[in-house]
């Protein structure tokens, strides 16, 4: 897990299944915990703790995974200081060279923070 500061807001990052098909954040009653779950074509599985407390429910808000991000949801996590274009981040800091288009953005972002997995649940915090 990942988390990743933009103008935009807090992200966390889970690394999950390249399979995943539904994903949503759980409480289990038992054990107090919340959880990040998913249902992939291996079925019902919890993969990661999003925090230990029952609030972290309303703590984050479930934006996408990697793979399935879409240009309009890049937008509400990378920044864009001009009309039209967006930052290349590069590691330790943001470059001074611009992107035409917010999934490369994003993708410059996700590069930049070391993020090489194939796939990964992305939650921002309320």
């Amino acid at each position: 897990m990942k988390e990743i500061t933009t103008s935009k807001g807090t992200f966390l990052f889970i690394q999950c299944p390249s399979d995943i098909k539904k994903y949503w954040i759980h409480f289990d009653g038992s054990s107090g915990q919340t959880r990040v779950a998913n249902d992939s074509k291996n079925g019902w599985t919890v993969w990661e703790h999003v925090l230990e407390d029952g609030l972290a429910i309303k703590k984050y808000e479930i934006i996408s995974t990697t793979k399935e991000i879409s240009e309009e949801m890049t937008k509400s996590i990378v920044e864009n200081p001009e009309l039209g274009w967006y930052l290349t981040y590069t590691k330790g800091n943001i470059d001074s060279f611009f992107c035409q288009t917010a999934k490369e953005s994003f993708q410059s972002l996700l590069n930049a923070n070391e993020l090489k997995q194939p796939n990964y649940l992305i939650l921002k915090k309320l």
